[in-house]
């Protein structure tokens, strides 16, 4: 789902896009976890940086998992945009983030009709996307929807990042659940140098509905200079 982002910006920077385990081609690197996550991310920084400015992107569990990383490794980044990471309950989720529900999930995504209706709910623009998003559904089962969103729904304290010297935007899609946008707001103010901004008309599809806007957003803030997508507003 990064293509977009690396198209447009690997002629200034190394682009880095890393599978989590249990997604990609790690679906068999293990139970996917944020501190573990966190960690494979700091040796793979420290394998490839070569001392040159290293800069983090991540979206829903890898804008966690970018959290859990800073407050590990609170000065090895510059800048950080973190997108639509949550910190706050969402009751709603209880009725679906369950065993029996993943084991149904799991059977219902092997009917291609159904695998189908479910990829063109994310609303990729791009056909390599949504074939992508399809080949991952066939690989996920039980197990690995217990362990994503438990991660992502379990584990909702904020870490302490009051030591953080990494430069940071915190995003959120004006059309995302309030949850998330608080989520944004708290988090922001427990970073020493944060902002946090919303994207007008998003929901939790920032990287691929607003591609243009986030790319331009990346690199303003990399460059620390104002920031200019029309359809960035501060978060209030």
């Amino acid at each position: 789902m990064w293509h977009n982002q690396v198209e447009a910006l690997s002629a200034d920077y190394r682009c880095i896009v890393p599978d989590l385990p249990e997604h990609g081609k790690s679906i068999n690197e293990g139970i996917l976890s944020i501190a573990d996550s966190a960690e494979r991310i700091h040796k793979l920084i420290a394998d490839n940086e070569n001392g040159a400015p290293v800069h983090l992107v991540g979206h829903s569990i890898g804008a966690k998992i970018i959290a859990a990383y800073l407050a590990q490794h609170p000065d090895t980044a510059q800048t950080a945009v973190i997108i639509s990471a949550l910190f706050r309950p969402m009751p709603i989720l209880k009725l679906t983030m369950n065993r029996p529900a993943y084991r149904l999930t799991e059977k219902l995504l092997k009917n291609e009709s159904v695998l189908n209706w479910q990829v063109k709910q994310f609303g990729f623009r791009d056909e390599q996307d949504r074939e992508k998003l399809s080949e991952d559904f066939r690989l996920l089962n039980a197990d690995a929807m217990d362990h994503l969103y438990g991660e992502l729904y379990r584990h909702l304290s904020i870490p302490d990042l009051s030591g953080v010297k990494t430069i940071c935007l915190v995003v959120a899609g004006e059309k995302e659940p309030p949850a998330m946008r608080a989520s944004a707001s708290d988090l922001a103010a427990a970073i020493p140098h944060a902002r946090a901004v919303l994207f007008s008309g998003c929901r939790h599809d920032i990287p691929w509905k607003a591609a243009d806007e986030l790319n331009i957003t990346i690199r303003e803030w990399i460059k620390q200079i104002p920031l200019s997508a029309p359809i960035v507003n501060e978060l209030r």
